[in-house]
């Protein structure tokens, strides 16, 4: 479980184990990871969280992602899809890297050098907790920030149409605003561009806080801060188009407060687009 959350988090560097709390990058996609990761309230949690997940499913013959209680590996073919009859144990579900278990074994290497005689004597643990319930968590969107519809996702958000994101749960719910009124969507977020795009969705990234200045340059004193992880609202122009200088090394911003302001390109990945 050490080696596990050393090789998912960096050694908790990680923008999600920073962030969310997660050090295990659980419930990340490829296509989404940042937004897609759960979120916890602490580390402790996610912690205890993710054990029970593993021990209850992943290594458990009655569990759902059950395919051999250890590692494993995970092969595939030219197209990077899966050869289920080549891939087995937790690299099986758990992560599209086919290194993924690799790198693992290696931290537990270092860790704890393996001792054959030594496993060999170890009583199996045959008690197998219930499956944790998905953790209380969600990821909270400034105001203002624009999605549009790659197909119906219901009776009134149609196809090429534009909603407000509101909300993204670790369930998977999205809160959105249509109109004014508020509806929940369940998204699967591992194809989420199947169902909808983000225009306008920054977070600040690879710095501890960046700086928001009044006009596109370093020439002035900044007029606020922004820290790592922190969602962005980018400034759409009439289009729908982002607001960017001439250059297109800076952002348009919008604060909380509604004050405008130009961001360093450098420093925000755009979410979800």
């Amino acid at each position: 479980l050490a080696a596990h959350a050393i090789h998912e988090s960096g050694f908790g560097t990680s923008n999600i184990s920073l962030g969310k709390n997660n050090l295990f990058g659980y419930g990340a996609y490829d296509s989404a990871p940042f937004v897609g990761a759960y979120r916890f309230a602490n580390v402790e949690a996610c912690i205890n969280y993710v054990a029970q997940k593993m021990k209850a499913d992943y290594l458990n013959p009655n569990g759902t992602h059950f395919e051999g209680a250890f590692l494993g590996q995970l092969t595939k073919d030219s197209k990077q899809k899966r050869i289920d009859s080549k891939s087995i144990g937790m690299n099986y579900w758990y992560a599209s890297d086919p290194y993924w278990a690799d790198g693992i074994a290696k931290h537990m290497q270092k860790i704890m050098a393996f001792d054959q005689k030594y496993y060999e004597k170890a009583a199996i643990q045959t008690k197998v907790p219930a499956i944790p319930g998905i953790p209380v968590g969600k990821d909270t969107f400034p105001a203002g920030i624009q999605a549009k519809a790659a197909k119906d996702l219901s009776s009134v958000i149609k196809k090429g149409s534009t909603f407000t994101l509101l909300e993204k749960s670790n369930d998977y719910m999205l809160k959105v605003n249509v109109k004014n009124k508020v509806y929940s969507l369940k998204i699967a977020f591992s194809t989420y561009n199947k169902y909808f795009s983000v225009l306008n969705l920054g977070r600040v990234t690879d710095t501890d806080s960046v700086n928001v200045r009044p006009e596109p340059s370093t020439n002035k004193k900044e007029i606020a801060k922004l820290t790592l992880n922190t969602y962005v609202h980018l400034v759409l122009d009439s289009k729908g188009n982002i607001v960017m200088d001439k250059t297109k090394k800076w952002y348009n911003v919008q604060l909380a407060n509604d004050k405008k302001g130009w961001v360093s390109t450098m420093y925000i990945n755009r979410e979800l687009k």
